[in-house]
């Protein structure tokens, strides 16, 4: 069967150059905003761009630098809090308001521990959940002094966190230990739903895109096993 190419109206590049002449700047991590107008990108210099999503036109930066160590993820809060997020190896997630097109300084500074942090996900309310060393980390953007709570479901790397689309508490996590967990992370919760299964974190991208096609999960799983939230 003859499948048609894909139409599309234009193609537009944009360099993404270094600050040292002959030694460009790579991508590490991008991600575009609810409305789909601004995307934000984080170079390997520890510094992040906001440019405009149809035309690639610059808009501004956020800090200078960002971090001051490698950026590992960046992603958008919902259009309710458009507030850009940033993920770093120096232990610290940044929150940035990036309406005007840029920041010159994090709206919020997010730590636990001096270790890395690899990845980064906002849900549709007030909870941003992050991955450790061996640990999935929550937020709550309303008082976000300190992490609501530190569940330590793997034993190596959190390499991916995903809220489920369309959700404020139900968040896919995955490590470098193979195996994927679904959380139910509601901050009124007296248990943590936990399901784990070996299945490589490099999957979890597409098990969350399925997700955004099907019902969201039962807030409870006969046979599942849960921690209890101190």
């Amino acid at each position: 069967m003859l499948v048609s190419p894909t139409h599309h109206r234009s193609t537009v590049i944009n360099s993404f150059t270094g600050s040292a002449e002959g030694d460009p700047s790579y991508v590490l991590s991008l991600a575009t905003d609810a409305s789909e107008r601004v995307a934000a990108v984080a170079g390997s210099e520890f510094d992040v761009r906001l440019y405009d999503r149809e035309t690639l036109r610059l808009l501004g930066t956020a800090g200078a630098p960002a971090h001051q160590g490698r950026i590992n993820e960046v992603c958008f809060g919902p259009a309710a809090a458009p507030l850009l997020y940033t993920a770093s190896s120096d232990g610290t997630i940044k929150a940035w308001d990036c309406a005007a097109g840029g920041a010159a300084s994090p709206a919020a500074t997010l730590r636990e521990r001096r270790e890395e942090v690899w990845c980064v996900s906002a849900s549709t309310g007030h909870l941003i959940a992050a991955g450790a060393q061996n640990a999935v980390l929550i937020w709550d953007m309303r008082n976000a002094s300190k992490p609501v709570c530190r569940w330590e479901v793997h034993t190596e790397e959190v390499s991916q966190v995903r809220f489920q689309p369309g959700s404020d508490h139900v968040l896919l996590s995955g490590s470098v230990d193979g195996l994927i967990c679904a959380l139910d992370c509601r901050c009124d919760a007296t248990l943590l739903t936990v399901r784990c299964h070996p299945v490589p974190s490099r999957m979890i991208a597409r098990a969350v895109a399925a997700d955004a096609k099907r019902p969201a999960w039962p807030d409870t799983v006969p046979g599942t096993r849960g921690r209890t939230r101190r």
